[in-house]
């Protein structure tokens, strides 16, 4: 299958960066660095997070300060401890409405390469690169390296239309966390709460259509994936300066993943050859 038939599949995942990037570490060493946390551009997710604490039959005092460790730690956890790989796909999002209910996104149209703020944003105002990925080989990798890491999961974005407080990661039980200890109790209970925690974003971020691949690694163990079987193609965005696309098939030839250039004509974007 020619990448220009793969693009269309719902096992294509898109990536959108900077061609430095793409040039000096992802093709050259045929790996990818995962993100912290932390270094998102979510609120929710790069900012300490106060949670509620439920259920402690303690003295006041003794209460306020498991309480405190507790919101220091998870917040340790979750920001400095969980890595995180995302991806555009051609999945339509699915919206959770403010009264419960969960819905397609009826407007949704564009493909995964498609997105011109994604190119703008993310793909340097589209002199960066689009980076083509299979969704089954990345979980097959993830899933190889498993006895290194504690935890992974991988799954679809969904996104809220209500603000708020809980968005599904639940009010910390006091009582486990006297009895299970704080690491611990913390751990559970964020694998408990995973979708909220990780798989639920703003409804302001609904056309990105997110696919993610979230990893508990404490010890930085997995800090890059090889990508030698799940990368599949690299588009070239709109205005990727000239003298790069040389170099770019190049580097492709050599690890035999098609190269094409995303040229915006006629108010739409076209996939063409590279050249």
């Amino acid at each position: 299958m020619s990448i220009d038939e793969y693009v269309q599949t719902s096992d294509a995942l898109f990536h959108y960066t900077k061609t430095s990037i793409v040039i000096e570490h992802i093709l050259h060493a045929k790996k990818f660095k995962l993100s912290l946390l932390k270094d998102t551009n979510d609120p929710r997710e790069y900012k300490f997070k106060i949670f509620n604490t439920a259920g402690i039959s303690l003295d006041p005092t003794v209460t306020r300060e498991l309480s405190n460790k507790a919101q220091t730690v998870i917040d340790r956890i979750l920001r400095c401890e969980y890595r995180v790989m995302s991806f555009c796909s051609n999945q339509k999002p699915t919206l959770i409405l403010s009264d419960g209910n969960s819905v397609e996104d009826v407007h949704y149209y564009s493909q995964g390469w498609d997105k011109s703020r994604m190119w703008s944003q993310y793909g340097e105002n589209h002199r960066g690169i689009c980076l083509v990925f299979s969704k089954e080989e990345l979980k097959k990798t993830f899933d190889e390296r498993q006895v290194q890491i504690k935890k992974h999961e991988a799954n679809y974005v969904k996104y809220l239309q209500q603000d708020g407080f809980d968005w599904g990661t639940g009010t910390l039980d006091g009582n486990r966390l006297e009895s299970e200890g704080v690491e611990a109790y913390l751990f559970n209970h964020i694998m408990e709460n995973s979708e909220g925690f990780f798989f639920r974003k703003h409804i302001d971020y609904r056309d990105e259509a997110e696919f993610r691949v979230v990893v508990f690694d404490p010890e930085k163990k997995l800090e890059c994936i090889d990508i030698s079987t799940s990368l599949k193609g690299v588009i070239v965005g709109d205005r990727t300066p000239e003298p790069y696309i040389p170099l770019i098939n190049k580097m492709c030839k050599d690890i035999k993943v098609e190269s094409r250039k995303a040229y915006w004509s006629r108010g739409k974007l076209h996939l063409l050859t590279c050249e």
